[in-house]
């Protein structure tokens, strides 16, 4: 049975990863560098969006990117504090179970601004057939920025 301790160090690893993984792949909204809507694959292109729209859209992915990019920033200076913990003969559970709850909190505002995003390109919609093409690009997305799935190691193959 794991102990306090050991449920803390692993609840840290998981966000952690998680982090990681959803946060280091946003390619479905953004393209880097300010290289505008991926070559005419992203959302815009996506939903068939009219000129206007997509002077909304990219708008939108302006706000957009600098919220998360400073989301971003905390995280990991939080997430560098933490770890920076195991350096100490002692450390600090009060300090690094503080610094988990800080982590929740920002991985919180990161979905919640994540999920206002797509509700405004939501809001963008104009036709029916923007609407479903729009529940095709979230399932895209859900399946790409879900929570990751850790399986288990397979079995060692006996030969």
């Amino acid at each position: 049975m794991l102990n306090i301790k050991s449920k803390t160090k692993l609840f840290a690893i998981l966000i952690t990863t998680a982090l990681f993984i959803t946060c280091g792949n946003t390619s479905l909204l953004a393209q880097p560098h300010g290289m505008g809507p991926m070559n005419g694959k992203g959302p815009g292109a996506k939903l068939k969006f009219d000129d206007e729209q997509k002077a909304a859209l990219k708008k939108l992915g302006e706000e957009h990117r600098e919220k998360m990019k400073t989301l971003r920033d905390d995280n990991q200076k939080l997430h560098d504090e933490l770890f920076g913990l195991l350096k100490e003969s002692q450390p600090d559970q009060t300090k690094a179970d503080s610094l988990i709850s800080l982590i929740a909190e920002n991985r919180k505002k990161m979905d919640t601004a994540m999920f206002n995003h797509l509700n405004d390109i939501k809001n963008l919609c104009k036709t029916d057939e923007q609407l479903k093409l729009f529940g095709e690009f979230v399932d895209d997305f859900g399946k790409m920025h879900g929570p990751p799935m850790m399986e288990p190691p397979p079995p060692p193959q006996d030969k």
